[in-house]
């Protein structure tokens, strides 16, 4: 017969305690306390358009600061690399035209970089979170 022994919190280790913490947190919450402790951060939302009669399959990529200002860019879709990589290279795509629309106001300021990302499922939307 198997014997029962408790544990408590205090004798685990902070790597396994820190590591179920954030399990219980819901994508979304991990997302915002990750987006709210970066300095200042843009989202990119990485959108699949499919093939038509005359263009091949593409990927939009969007920054949208406000209402009326955003930074889109359109990828064409790479067959030769697979599906993760054609929406990180379309977000690296317009994450550079960020930086350079920054850098043409404040000279020395440091680029804009990819940090994580997720996929909305609700919308079938990629979203790289960026500092």
């Amino acid at each position: 017969m198997a014997k029962i022994v408790q544990i408590r919190e205090e004798d685990l280790p902070q790597w396994l305690i820190k590591r179920n913490k954030e399990k219980a947190m819901t994508r979304h919450e991990m997302l915002s306390k990750e987006f709210h402790q970066l300095k200042t951060g843009v989202m990119i939302r990485c959108r699949y358009y499919g093939p038509t009669d005359y263009k091949g399959s593409r990927i939009k990529a969007t920054i949208q600061k406000d209402d009326r200002f955003f930074i889109s860019k359109i990828h064409d879709w790479d067959y030769s690399t697979n599906h993760n990589e054609n929406y990180l290279v379309s977000a690296q795509a317009v994450l550079k035209k960020w930086n350079d629309y920054r850098r043409d106001g404040i000279p020395n300021i440091q680029h804009a970089v990819i940090h994580s990302f997720t996929y909305d499922a609700k919308n079938h939307d990629y979203i790289f979170i960026c500092s």
